[in-house]
């Protein structure tokens, strides 16, 4: 009997001396940096034209009166660096003969950025394609998401060749 009343006891010892204790545990997730511009659940949307519309042969713009814009979504989960390139450095006709003018010069800029905005001017006067132009790099400084503006303003020009004159505006915003 007394070996059971010590055992007892040497049991209730061990059972008084059980703790609780705690255990931090740390849960965290990492983001990684991203920039969109006009995409959704399925991917991009379609390339959005600027139509400067019908020049007259002096190099007057005769349609289009009002902005020249394409407005694009933009949303960037970090501060952004952006610019506009213009692809041929200029509005180019590759199908003109003759003398006349194959070219239209035009500034590109930006609206709707939080600290800067972009700006390009397509000036290149060769009527060539492919002499890229990039503007500078406008810095934003925060992350962003909302409307962005590329609102273009042709030149007036020298009396031009017929035809249709192109070029690629591109709109690039990149983590920094």
């Amino acid at each position: 009997m007394k070996k059971i009343i010590l055992s007892l006891a040497a049991l209730a010892a061990v059972v008084g001396t059980v703790q609780a204790t705690d255990q931090p545990i740390d849960v965290t997730a990492t983001v990684t940096t991203f920039c969109s511009i006009d995409t959704d659940d399925v991917g991009p949307r379609p390339k959005k034209t600027i139509n400067l519309g019908t020049f007259g042969a002096t190099g007057i713009a005769a349609a289009n009166t009002g902005t020249l814009a394409a407005s694009l979504a933009v949303v960037c989960n970090a501060p952004s660096d952006v610019t506009l390139t213009s692809a041929n450095g200029a509005l180019v006709n590759i199908t003109g003969t003759g003398t006349l003018q194959k070219y239209i010069t035009y500034t590109a800029d930006t609206t709707g950025f939080p600290t800067a905005q972009a700006k390009v001017v397509a000036s290149t006067k060769t009527g060539a394609t492919g002499s890229a132009v990039t503007g500078a790099v406008a810095k934003q400084s925060v992350a962003f998401s909302g409307n962005v503006n590329v609102v273009v303003t042709p030149d007036a020009a020298a009396t031009l060749a017929a035809g249709d004159f192109k070029d690629v505006l591109t709109l690039s915003i990149a983590p920094q």
